[in-house]
């Protein structure tokens, strides 16, 4: 009876959630928010039997700042995280994944783009993180998965799991950002209109959440992290102003026996993440700001968006929501009734003096001041030191930022031309862009970014000489930004100034110890410039306070191969191929290892590995076609061929290796389609003509097979 009790009296068991964050979505172009026109059948359904925040608010209209509210339930203020790119999330933070484990929790994650990877601090408390992202090389910034593959990862996570615990699963869906490219099919359904395609494909693949779930009782998070402009005050996408069109965001809470309602009140990101715990039955920790919503009173929100300082030497926006006004505090204030003006086309600061010196004073109340670093506008250098991939970071205003800041709305024009830019470097339109540039250099001289990225798009159209000639002027007006010393380090490298580029690289590292990217440039750089011994210094230093750093381990490992200390070298080869990307030529100097031990099998194991993260070795492409032609390994050879002569159409041997694969598995029409396209760039080559006059004898053309035979020995016999 006693037992009996007790097994009445037990708890129940605590729910699964899962919180899906979408990326760049406005709530008013969702139908739970009365879009008329939306495909969002499934996160509708899912709003109209849960709870629906009307009025949530994002604190910043930037993916990693807004992320970390939603994580932590404090201000990205607080956190010191104030834009993308600044700073990670810090440890010390304590996230939602981590309070969940902590209670029972399996934890896992699936994320979609660059700024929700591991290297902003995203991972903490998640037992599994799924964040291999494909490079965009021109554009590291928006690189990105599509919806699909996230959640092909998550379901398979999720399946995995054992039943008898909670799961936690948080699932980061980015396709709403621009550029907007939804699938076909999306896009007709949204009537050819590219944003609400995105939506409705991302609406798809929530809904092959829930089906995967069904069964278990799943307390369901929908929230945005912030929204986009589409023209609205004249911003096309978002992190500039923060009106309603990129701060008011989608928050929905359904299952576990969530009531159906409405919540007016308005709420903040850095809600989420107690209201998720209260939902779940847990306790939020101490120190956080947010609180489970709607909560017996109304509280002001704060919101801020620092890149018009930091970029152009704007006053920046800063917000504060209060009941249903919007206070921007610009030199010429700005205050709406965000509830009966929803586009904010009315302003009321005319005749709202006392409203706006009351609403100052609340801003003032939260205690955050100007980002400390953002003065020289700090972006992760190590982004710029990787491939000048900077589309996307934040520029440097060089002017005086204690000086009065002009407010924005008399400097629209700017901020059309950045934005018209910005977009043509999305849409690969450089010369445009260049031309763009050009023009707001000869009206801002002050404003480092649009060096920046005018020598960005001058070297992409193969202008290196005059990208590097505009960056030493940029730098010259501010010789320690970070974002043109890494642009103009990676320039360097490229051109093969190599030392030059290790001592721009260092001092990126210097100032930003955190970006494991710009430590591998430096030490990369130094090896090029031919001084291993340097880079063993930097290594030995690095990995010492860095000890997970594999791929700094890897280089080190070459530094010391460099210096032909391979006892010293292997074990850190050995330690830089754990890796989640090895450095180029870690795998190859191994499988050298092993081919001086007469381990064939390992070394060609090495060798694919090599060839599959680094298909522009072609050194080792080289070596590889060697030990699976001398297997015989025509079918391996044959599924290489495509990707080594598209990346090294210039090597008129690796287009005979590929054709040789199918001749010698017997597939003369695909050897015959392989060597002809590689004799049209390499007509004199004495081995594909060679192999020519094979293929022509087994089609029965044993005369032009003879002409095409002597034809090879006399280009042979000419060292052809």
């Amino acid at each position: 009876m006693i037992a009996l009790a007790l097994l009445g009296c037990a708890a129940a068991p605590p729910p699964d959630v899962i919180l899906i964050t979408l990326d760049t979505t406005r709530s008013d172009r969702l139908g739970a928010y009365g879009y008329g026109e939306a495909h969002t059948e499934t996160i509708d359904a899912l709003a109209a039997a849960g709870r629906r925040y009307d009025r949530a608010y994002s604190p910043v209209p930037l993916t990693i700042p807004a992320h970390s509210a939603i994580m932590t339930g404090r201000y990205p203020a607080d956190l010191g995280v104030r834009g993308n790119g600044d700073s990670p999330l810090p440890d010390e933070a304590v996230t939602l994944a981590e309070v969940l484990k902590e209670n029972g929790y399996v934890t896992g994650a699936s994320v979609a783009a660059f700024v929700t990877t591991k290297a902003w601090g995203f991972s903490q408390g998640f037992d599994s993180y799924f964040d291999t992202i494909p490079k965009v090389e021109q554009n590291l910034w928006h690189s990105e998965r599509r919806g699909d593959a996230v959640v092909d990862d998550a379901i398979s996570w999720w399946q995995a799991q054992p039943a008898d615990k909670p799961h936690f699963l948080w699932v980061h869906l980015y396709d709403a950002h621009f550029p907007y490219q939804p699938p076909k099919e999306a896009l007709d359904r949204a009537g050819g209109r590219p944003y609400d395609g995105e939506l409705a494909f991302v609406d798809d693949q929530v809904a092959r959440l829930v089906e995967a779930t069904k069964g278990r009782d799943v307390l369901w998070v929908l929230v945005g992290d912030h929204g986009e402009g589409l023209g609205d005050h004249g911003e096309l996408t978002h992190g500039l102003f923060v009106y309603e069109s990129t701060q008011r965001v989608p928050f929905i809470v359904s299952g576990h026996g969530v009531a159906a309602e409405t919540v007016q009140q308005p709420v903040s990101l850095v809600d989420v993440m107690p209201t998720v715990l209260g939902l779940a039955g847990l306790k939020p920790p101490p120190g956080i700001y947010g609180r489970s919503v709607p909560a017996a009173e109304a509280r002001p929100i704060y919101m801020d968006a620092w890149s018009l300082r930091d970029r152009f030497g704007l006053s920046p926006h800063v917000g504060v929501i209060d009941g249903s006004n919007l206070l921007i505090d610009v030199p010429r204030p700005e205050l709406y009734d965000v509830v009966a003006d929803h586009q904010q086309t009315n302003d009321l600061s005319a005749n709202g003096a006392d409203r706006i010196a009351t609403m100052k004073q609340t801003l003032s109340g939260f205690g955050f001041g100007p980002p400390v670093a953002a003065a020289r506008g700090v972006a992760d250098p190590g982004v710029a030191a990787q491939l000048a991939a900077l589309g996307y970071t934040e520029g440097t205003f060089s002017g005086d930022p204690t000086a009065p800041l002009p407010d924005p709305k008399d400097h629209k024009g700017l901020i059309k031309l950045s934005q018209r830019a910005e977009r043509l470097d999305m849409e690969e339109k450089y010369d445009e862009a260049i031309a763009v540039y050009q023009e707001l250099l000869a009206q801002y001289h002050d404003i480092l970014e649009f060096r920046n990225r005018l020598a960005i798009d001058l070297e992409r159209v193969g202008r290196r000489t005059e990208a590097i000639a505009v960056l030493r002027e940029a730098l010259a007006k501010d010789p320690e930004n970070d974002m043109v010393m890494g642009t103009l380090a990676a320039f360097l490298a490229r051109d093969g100034q190599h030392h030059e580029a290790a001592e721009l690289f260092v001092k990126c590292a210097i100032a930003a110890p955190y970006s494991d990217r710009t430590r591998h440039a430096a030490m990369m750089a130094t090896l090029a410039d031919g001084r291993p011994q340097d880079a063993i210094t930097l290594g030995l230093g690095w990995i010492q306070q860095y000890p997970e750093d594999l791929a700094t381990a890897g280089l080190l490992g070459l530094a010391y191969y460099r210096t032909q200390d391979q006892e010293r070298a292997v074990p850190y080869l050995e330690q830089g191929l754990k890796a989640e990307e090895p450095p180029l030529n870690v795998a190859f100097r191994l499988s050298e290892v092993a081919l001086r031990a007469h381990d064939t099998a390992r070394a060609t194991s090495l060798l694919e590995q090599e060839v599959a993260t680094h298909p522009e070795n072609a050194d080792a492409v080289e070596i590889l076609i060697k030990v699976l032609s001398d297997a015989k390994r025509w079918d391996d050879l044959a599924a290489l061929g495509g990707s080594i002569t598209t990346k090294h159409p210039e090597r008129a041997l690796f287009w005979h290796a590929w054709a040789q694969a199918q001749f010698n598995l017997k597939q003369y029409a695909l050897a015959r389609e392989t060597l002809d396209r590689g004799l049209q760039l390499h007509p004199e080559s004495s081995v594909l003509v060679l192999l020519d006059a094979n293929l022509l004898a087994k089609e029965a053309r044993r005369e032009d097979g003879e002409r095409r035979f002597a034809a090879a020995q006399a280009l042979q016999a000419a060292g052809k």
